[in-house]
């Protein structure tokens, strides 16, 4: 089920507490279905819009709110209710003054969102996919030197100047949702908005670590521990244990041969921490996958969480 359009928001009558609640009138299939939002705390929400697509289509009715001046109530961690950890993380204040730039869009697995030396236009706030940044050798080789999910924001590099490009491609492996904004106005935003600034300073310090421990990683360990790590990386960054993915792929951003990734998967199917079938991997075992994995799962996270907070661990 999915639902398109917020049509209208009005402010519900007060029921005793301090949230106000709104009745949310969405158009889906030609019907319209009515719905309450409300802090799931304190009232589950009700009928055919579920807590994921509560969560999935809060950009579009919440600014919608605000104009209105019907979100003087909400507090701000309900506001903020985590879907990509960057957006989440500005004070309500910030985040008003990007809403109406920011629109939803959805990736599709294999989609190249850019190519080396392009301009960055747009960036993207991963919601629930997942994109790499790749790097093609003159003999068509290629190989991954990052991971962007709902932990990061895609071309980073816009904010650093004008018409910034890099010798990076960036490919979608796992299809989901996005935040677009155009480049030029959150470089303006960044440039006068200290809040902002700092975050996205603080996360290109992660990124840099994330691509410092990549580069370690690959020249140091075996493949079934670089194996484990990049499948607990993926995991954290869209919330999922389900994972679709091909050994094409997986050999693609390993950087090694399909019958090295098969080997690998095998072993830890074995072990009882993965169920691995044609283009879909199951973590069964995250504690498990972890031991297996090297170190660099671990760094990399204690990176994230030292400059950008801790993501909760409960999301799968």
């Amino acid at each position: 089920m999915s639902f398109t359009k917020l049509d209208y928001c009005q402010s519900l009558p007060d029921v005793g507490g301090s949230n106000t609640f709104f009745e949310i009138e969405w158009k889906y299939t030609g019907s319209r279905v009515r719905d309450i939002f409300a802090p799931p705390s304190i009232l589950p929400l009700k009928g055919g819009l579920r807590r994921k697509q509560h969560q999935e289509y809060r950009h579009e009715f919440m600014p919608r709110c605000s104009r209105e001046g019907n979100s003087r109530d909400i507090s701000e961690n309900h506001y903020m209710t985590i879907e990509n950890q960057l957006l989440a993380s500005l004070s309500r204040e910030t985040y008003e003054k990007l809403a109406p730039y920011l629109k939803r869009v959805s990736l599709k697995q294999g989609e190249r969102l850019r190519e080396a030396d392009e301009i960055i236009e747009e960036l993207y706030f991963p919601i629930n996919c997942m994109v790499s940044i790749t790097i093609t050798m003159s003999d068509g080789s290629t190989a991954e030197t990052g991971v962007v999910g709902n932990r990061e924001v895609l071309g980073i590099n816009a904010v650093m100047g004008v018409k910034e490009s890099s010798q990076t491609e960036y490919v979608v492996q796992i299809a989901g949702s996005a935040m677009k904004i155009d480049a030029r106005l959150l470089r303006e935003e960044f440039e006068r908005n200290k809040e902002l600034r700092d975050v996205l300073l603080r996360y290109t310090q992660a990124l840099i670590a994330q691509i410092s421990q990549t580069a370690a990683c690959n020249g140091l360990h075996v493949l079934e521990q670089r194996l484990a790590c990049w499948l607990l990386k993926v995991q954290e960054r869209v919330a999922s244990d389900e994972l679709k993915l091909t050994q094409e792929f997986l050999s693609h951003m390993l950087g090694v041969r399909r019958a090295g990734v098969t080997q690998a998967a095998q072993k830890l199917q074995e072990s009882g921490l993965i169920s691995y079938r044609r283009g879909h991997v199951q973590i069964l075992d995250q504690p498990g996958l972890e031991a297996v994995s090297c170190e660099c799962f671990k760094t990399v996270r204690s990176q994230y969480d030292r400059l950008l907070g801790k993501k909760p661990r409960g999301y799968l």
